[in-house]
């Protein structure tokens, strides 16, 4: 009979390690899980603020571009009486970072409007928000969404 009680015995202090174990890995489990969850939550919000900011730095290269595009063709007005002479800038042209492609949609003697938008192959063509930054000879800052709409904020 004693010997049947130490396998009793003995059945029970393994079950109490085995249990403690399962315990702790089940522990080590949730905390891992928790891990997992909290950064897969800050990437959700995380990235489309990375997103966002870069988009707007890039936006520096189209208005910077068009602005120094407008200083050069103000200046070739100013030597040969024409935004379209020959000596002007010649259009399409690709911005100082490459981000935007710079055209003349309109393109008279007396009379410009330049348009930045982002090449098929940028990175910058998702900025929906402003797909098209212009300027014009009488400095009108204008942009537009990707559907065409007016969009404030691009300037």
């Amino acid at each position: 009979m004693n010997k049947l009680i130490n396998v009793f015995k003995g059945i029970g202090s393994g079950f109490k390690r085995g249990l403690s174990v399962l315990i702790a890995n089940t522990a080590g489990i949730i905390v891992v899980v928790a891990l997992l969850a909290s950064a897969v939550l800050l990437g959700t919000i995380a990235w489309p603020l990375a997103t966002e900011y870069l988009q707007g730095e890039r936006r520096d290269d189209a208005r910077q571009s068009l602005v120094m595009m407008a200083e050069q063709l103000h200046e070739c007005r100013d030597d040969t009486g024409s935004y379209q002479d020959s000596s002007c800038p010649q259009f399409p042209l690709d911005s100082m970072e490459g981000y935007y492609q710079i055209s003349a949609n309109v393109l008279r003697d007396d009379y410009f409007s330049l348009n930045a938008r982002p090449p098929e192959d940028s990175p910058q063509r998702s900025d929906y928000r402003c797909r098209d930054i212009r300027l014009d000879s009488e400095g009108m800052r204008t942009s537009e969404n990707d559907i065409g709409r007016m969009s404030l904020g691009c300037w």
